[in-house]
């Protein structure tokens, strides 16, 4: 099969081809030891990972405009097979709105009959849902005007897959007075400082809230954990309450002393809890062992001063307190997914919380995603005052063409784990591939601290649907086997971005993303699978847009069952980090949506 022939150059250092090119190799006429480079823009250069052949060179089907040498050469470039973006205006203008929804992040559509490849129909209807809204109209030189606000989530439903025929309507909000307010809030447990019982199952080692009951509890408190599931469990670790103030004053009297467990409500035994050692920063523990099988296990702790607790700061105060309950099935794993509840509401204290969405799904007349908990903290720098605080499961009802989003069920998991080099996080894409291997596929990736050499690192999980629920059942890939603990999935590809896509494109799985979080650049990579490997990353596009001094791009994906195969439609955000700017250019913080263009590399050229 004969390539076609790009062109031959003289090469004085930098290579112009003219446009943008899928390259799958070229002939030099002088080889020398060299690092080879290419670029979209000539702005930034990516290192090739050539390989020499002779005076060949394989660019492995790279995206590139520019191909810069250490030396003079003459080149042959021939053109390979892959994807070039290429801007969509229509969809873009579907999204360009002048006054109510005038800007949205992240972007995450869903065809509402579950279909989510090339299959769906041009009446389909499609719901899009953003993150943090523009709520407000335009001047006529486009900046936002007051008044302004700035819900965390709103959504658009689309009529039509066909951009010139989906009449886009959005939806925003409002409580009975007027005001704009997120559909989907957090109002469970990650929403309250010193919460109620379900925070006992608390997995993060550093983390430094305790748990009180208030000054009167009823006679018993009972707390029940329940596993979803009949579940053997080899042992317990019970962490007592633990306060880092004020040592002398004795705190530690506050911790539960005596606690009787029932096991599907049969009594097992009555245990005392060790007092946390505070010189030890309350790491201490009572493990109590239990080699049983059981779908529930509860506490019961007498209400009486001293026997149920150990009296309080003052020796005679009603509060029960704990900090930690691991329950594991060995020695290597502990459950991810339990439900607490408690019939003694702890002690809390509200705080301004919020959710960051990432991806979802739609699965049995059901939507499920899993949105960052996101919280103010004054501790930070400015324009960065908030932190992580979590990851739920949410899950809405689909009826009737729509989303219920304003009636939720929402569950906290363990997916955002936060280590002092690394963190992790799970929920950035899914994939719905029963089709193929009956599962469902959940995309995460890892932070790791300063390691500029691979930035966000992307790792998956999978799960049956008929399991989707119980994070139990999830398995992570390790690179040869999905295996139970989440700490070992295993790097699949680097520079990823927060949010993501991968799904089926004939006979390979392809993800879109960022290159890196905030970039210009919109890159893909290619696998037999969906667990990878995946090949070599190819940057696709670069963004257009120069709206502003402080504009980047983030948050690319595909949306399949928008696309044709080979056509791939990909959105992206643009935004600036400075806050005064997306106020003043009103374009921003909103998509801009391009095409993945299949290019074919043969024909009957030399």
């Amino acid at each position: 099969m004969n390539k076609k022939l790009i062109g031959k150059f003289q090469s004085n250092g930098i290579i112009d081809l003219g446009q943008v090119y899928c390259i799958d190799e070229a002939f030099i006429n002088e080889v020398k030891p060299t690092t080879v480079y290419y670029s979209l823009d000539n702005v930034r250069y990516f290192k090739t990972n050539v390989t020499i052949n002779d005076n060949k060179f394989r660019f492995n089907n790279l995206i590139a405009r520019y191909i810069k040498f250490d030396y003079e050469c003459e080149l042959e470039v021939y053109e390979g097979e892959g994807y070039i973006g290429e801007y969509n205006e229509d969809w873009t203008k579907v999204f360009v709105q002048d006054q109510y929804w005038v800007g949205g992040d992240g972007l995450f559509s869903f065809n509402l009959t579950g279909k989510d490849n090339y299959d769906s129909n041009e009446d389909d209807k499609t719901i899009c849902v953003f993150g943090d809204t523009f709520a407000c109209t335009l001047g006529k030189d486009e900046s936002r005007l007051d008044p302004l606000a700035m819900p965390n989530n709103s959504y658009c439903l689309l009529s039509s897959t066909n951009p010139l025929k989906a009449d886009a309507k959005f939806f925003i909000n409002e409580d009975e007075k007027g005001h704009c307010i997120a559909y989907l809030s957090p109002y469970n447990d990650l929403a309250y400082i010193g919460t109620m019982a379900s925070n006992l199952v608390d997995y993060n080692p550093e983390n430094k809230y305790n748990y009180l009951s208030g000054r009167n509890p009823k006679k018993k408190i009972e707390i029940l954990f329940n596993l979803k599931g009949k579940h053997f469990v080899e042992f317990i670790d019970i962490y007592n309450y633990f306060i880092d103030v004020a040592i002398d004053l004795d705190y530690a009297n506050r911790g539960i002393k005596e606690l009787e467990i029932y096991l599907d409500d049969e009594f097992f035994n009555k245990v005392i809890i060790d007092k946390a050692d505070f010189n030890l920063k309350g790491k201490n523990k009572t493990r109590i062992n239990i080699n049983k099988e059981f779908k529930c296990m509860k506490f019961i702790i007498d209400n009486e001063v001293g026997k149920g607790s150990y009296g309080g700061a003052n020796h005679g105060e009603a509060f029960f307190g704990l900090n930690k309950v691991y329950i594991f099935e060995n020695e290597n794993r502990y459950y991810e997914h339990i439900e607490v509840e408690c019939n003694s509401e702890f002690l809390r204290k509200e705080k301004h919380s919020w959710f960051w969405l990432q991806d979802g799904i739609l699965l049995n007349d059901k939507f499920y995603s899993l949105p960052y908990v996101v919280s103010s903290d004054d501790t930070q720098p400015e324009g960065f005052k908030f932190r992580i605080e979590g990851i739920n499961l949410i899950e809405c009802d689909v009826k009737d063409n729509d989303i219920d989003f304003r009636n939720s069920k929402q569950i906290l998991t363990n997916l955002y784990r936060k280590y002092p080099n690394i963190t992790w996080n799970f929920g950035c894409g899914f994939l719905n591939n029963e089709e193929e291997d009956g599962y469902i596929y959940i995309y995460g990736y890892t932070s790791e601290f300063l390691d500029l050499e691979h930035g966000n690192r992307l790792r998956v999980a999978r799960v049956k649907k008929e399991n989707f629920l119980d994070l139990n059942e999830w398995r992570f890939f390790d690179g040869k086997e999905f295996v139970k603990e989440m700490e070992k999935a295993s790097p699949m590809l680097d520079h990823v971005s927060c949010e993501l896509s991968v799904h089926k494109d004939g006979n390979k799985y392809i993800a879109v993303f960022t290159y890196d979080v905030q970039s210009r650049y919109v890159a893909y990579a290619l696998s037999d699978t969906p667990y990878g490997p995946f090949e070599e990353t190819r940057i696709a596009y670069v963004c257009k847009e120069n709206l502003c001094d402080h504009m980047y791009l983030y948050n690319a994906k595909a949306h399949p069952h928008l696309s044709k195969e080979g056509d791939i439609l990909v959105s992206y955000n643009i935004n600036t980090s400075n806050f005064d700017e997306n106020i003043k250019y009103g374009r921003t913080y909103g998509p801009r949506f391009i095409n993945l263009k299949k290019i074919g590399g043969s024909n009957n050229e030399n």
